[in-house]
């Protein structure tokens, strides 16, 4: 009795689907797509699927094939019994056939309208493999992709765009779509150099290989744009995420360098989508795994200060607070906008901390759950020398949040409660970075009973020995390389290395650093006016000034340096000063030679002068000046010191005109042994710069671990490549790839010259003139600029 029951319901059903839904299928669309009550088109669509499904399910059929277009005439309703499963299957391709075709016109029209209709879709996948198998024969996710992605999609011709979907006042719902697409794309089988797996693969169901439709548009960075900004479903985009970018570097890049600038644009109310998606980016192992940590946390590089005219100094010497930082967490994807989420929470916790609170707790998430970003992010060095380790600034900050939100009302925002769920996960890192203080320093002195000797200066408290740098002594020039040359200009890269004073740092309660005399800070206030010229402590801290009211200068007594001070007429000339060396007939470039002399060597020569006539005249007017006593020779604010060559900058000199995008690696020989002698914190990643055209460009800096011990073995690898989509681009595109070696610890390195023979630069832009202000082409005959009226020379 209840087979027949069974029966006679599949049977009504068939008739019920031939004779309200085929025979009024123009009806049934419109009211899905466009039925102004969502009810009905919710409960529309519900029917529909629940009778295909009743219909696959009792007739058993094994394969819905949308390319059966064979006509069958049905005369009436006594027909469908003859052969019930023929035209069961019959109806339901060409209901599904009806549904695809209306996609690009009535749905797209009616985009405030669809989301039943792409619910539909999303159901009728999920509910078994015959349909699953036909959305793949069918080509549904090339469908979905290129509709998603509207007039930015890849696939040039496959569909008519005719109307345009969304505004900016709303956003269509596409949740369902991308739902679907992830469901599709888990059972995609995606080719990568490794033929490994990833983990998101549905494999207990038959799989299907990826077209070449599908992998252009998954490939496209836009669809992951729209994506994550319209904030559709954070699981299913984080499953594609996982997917698609499983072994494909390219497409992590892309994707890594979306997430940031979207972190960098949003304010605290936008910026979940963007934090949902780089933690699913982070959370899945491949060969690039420790890559995408750099391109999303940053390598940590000494923080320079700049001055017009100035040697550039690192550390605090140009600082007014010591809690300032003096590392620059830079994400190696040197694209505008991608800054790192370390630079983004270290740079707004003073001034959008509500941003600040919800990027450190998403990062303190994932350290509570993976162990290699909970390693990655203690082992960054502190952001400033009131820290021992990188989170000490962190715990201070989450208390004077909480406080602060308790004593205030903020609407809009739960900051108090958020304040303390971050604490909490903070409390849980602290237990886990205390383990891993505990098994580094156990480590440490296991090596020094052995005598085997390590890179590592780490102590009880902290993972390594962290170091003031104080005022930079001599930068010099040890690697000058052309990667490449065209007949306006040449592609420099260059390595300088910089001697700078250092001091071992000395923080204490996350309030001062014992390093620094008392009587020059004052809460985290550097007090200038306390640090003397002839000071140690003015090597690391900028001293008060003195300025000569006659000669306009500032006289650094006990050093022997002349400096510009602000005031300074730069294109005055310089006076005498202690040694009676007249240099106001020298040129700017022996002026700057004499300004930038050795500090030690300065101080001996200084020393042999104090009794010099002239010099003793000038230290009674620079103590009249001062308004006070010559000082004595002991050092008020001494600092214990030492000088070593800390500092490497890399950088890349473009002198053509055109951009150019500069790939740019450091790689050390991978052994134990070669491993262990290495004392940087060698970079994973590679560092992707564009250098405009007539301008330098820094790509990374590097410092030792161990200052005073050799730099170790490592070489670099550096590829040029001129961009063309730009206002100064001619000629052909080239790409060049060159590779070196880095200096072995010393001022000499084995440079290898790059060979131009195969370089082809054409003439076709012989007979243009570039103006030599804004670098735009002109016409031959032109007199003037274009584009800025500057008067152009005829030889160039």
């Amino acid at each position: 009795g209840s087979v027949r029951c069974v029966q006679e319901t599949a049977q009504y059903v068939l008739e019920f689907f031939y004779k309200n839904i085929i025979c009024n299928l123009k009806n049934v669309l419109e009211m899905i797509v466009s039925c102004p009550d969502r009810l009905v088109r919710n409960y529309v669509q519900s029917t529909v699927l629940h009778a295909i499904q009743i219909l696959i399910t009792f007739y058993k059929i094994v394969e819905l094939n949308p390319e059966n277009t064979d006509q069958i005439e049905i005369t009436n309703e006594e027909d469908l019994l003859k052969e019930p499963k023929k035209y069961a299957e019959y109806l339901i391709i060409q209901f599904l056939n009806a549904m695809v075709q209306i996609l690009p016109t009535e749905v797209a029209k009616n985009w405030q309208k669809f989301q039943q209709y792409f619910e539909f879709w999303r159901d009728f996948t999920y509910f078994g493999e015959v349909q699953m198998n036909y959305m793949f024969k069918r080509g549904m996710l090339t469908i979905f992709l290129d509709f998603f992605l509207e007039k930015k999609s890849p696939l040039i011709g496959f569909s008519d765009k005719k109307h345009n979907i969304g505004n900016n006042f709303s956003s269509p719902q596409f949740d369902p779509l991308i739902q679907n697409i992830q469901i599709m794309v888990r059972r995609l089988i995606v080719p990568n150099l490794q033929n490994s797996v990833p983990s998101t693969l549905l494999t207990e169901s038959p799989n299907y290989e990826i077209t070449d439709n599908d992998r252009l548009c998954l490939n496209c960075p836009d669809f992951y744009e729209r994506a994550i900004k319209e904030g559709y479903d954070c699981h299913s985009v984080g499953m594609i995420i996982q997917h698609m970018c499983f072994e494909n570097q390219q497409l992590s890049l892309d994707v890594c360098a979306i997430i940031l600038k979207g972190i960098n644009k949003s304010s605290h109310d936008q910026i979940k989508p963007y934090l949902e998606a780089m933690s699913y980016m982070l959370y899945f192992n491949d060969t690039f795994t420790f890559r995408r940590y750099e391109w999303i946390f940053g390598y940590p590089q000494p923080l320079v200060s700049t001055i017009p005219n100035e040697q550039d100094n690192f550390g605090c010497y140009m600082h007014s607070f010591i809690d300032e930082a003096v590392v620059n967490y830079e994400s190696s994807i040197s694209s505008e906008g991608c800054t790192s989420i370390i630079n983004q929470i270290i740079s707004s916790r003073k001034r959008w901390e509500n941003l600040c609170v919800l990027c450190l707790k998403q990062v303190l998430t994932l350290c509570e759950t993976n162990d290699d970003i909970f390693n990655f992010i203690s082992s960054l060095p502190p952001p400033n020398y009131l820290c021992v380790n990188f989170s000490d600034w962190i715990r201070p900050f989450l208390e004077a949040y909480i406080e602060q939100s308790s004593r205030y009302y903020y609407a809009g925002f739960p900051r108090e409660a958020m304040g303390k769920e971050t604490l909490k996960k903070f409390e849980v890192y602290e237990q886990k970075l205390q383990k891993k203080l505990q098994e580094v320093h156990k480590q440490v002195l296991q090596s020094q009973e052995t005598n085997v000797e390590s890179q590592t200066a780490a102590t009880s408290d902290s993972l390594n020995q962290q170091y003031i740098i104080g005022q930079t002594i001599k930068e010099e020039k040890i690697i000058e390389q052309t990667i490449y040359q065209d007949s306006h200009g040449e592609v420099i890269l260059t390595c300088n290395e910089v001697t700078t004073y250092l001091a071992e740092s000395k923080p204490h309660d996350n309030n001062t650093n014992l390093a620094f005399p008392e009587q020059v800070l004052k809460d985290k206030m550097i007090l200038n006016s306390n640090i003397t010229a002839n000071s140690s402590c003015a090597y690391f801290l900028q001293p008060k000034s003195y300025l000569n009211q006659n000669n306009n200068y500032k006289l650094d007594q006990n050093r022997g340096i002349l400096k510009k001070s602000k005031y300074d007429d730069y294109s005055a000339e310089l006076k005498e000063y202690k040694s009676n060396q007249d240099v106001s007939n020298l040129t700017d470039e022996q002026k700057g030679l004499l300004y930038n002399q050795d500090i030690e060597a300065d101080i001996n020569t200084n020393q042999e002068q104090t009794n010099n006539g002239e010099s003793n005249q000038q230290e009674e007017q620079l103590q009249e000046y001062q308004g006070e006593d010559q000082q004595s020779n002991e050092d008020p604010c001494k600092m214990e010191y030492f000088i070593d060559n800390y500092i490497r900058r890399y950088k890349i000199s473009n002198e053509t005109y055109s951009s150019v995008k500069v790939s740019f690696q450091l790689v050390a020989e991978n052994s134990p042994e070669a491993l262990q002698k290495l004392n940087l914190r060698l970079p994973i990643s590679v560092f992707h710069v564009l250098v405009k055209p007539r301008s330098t460009v820094q790509i990374c800096a590097i410092n030792k671990i161990v200052p005073r011990k050799d730099w170790g073995d490592y070489e670099y690898v550096c590829n040029c490549q001129i961009q063309e989509d730009n206002n100064y681009t001619y000629g052909n595109q080239y790409g060049n790839s060159y590779g070196g070696y880095g200096t072995y610890g010393g001022s000499n390195s084995n440079m290898k010259r790059l060979d131009l023979t195969g370089i082809n630069v054409t003439d076709d832009y012989s007979m243009s003139k570039y103006c030599q202000n804004c670098y735009v082409s002109n016409s031959p005959s032109a007199y003037q600029c274009k584009s800025c009226n500057q008067e152009i020379d005829w030889l160039s």
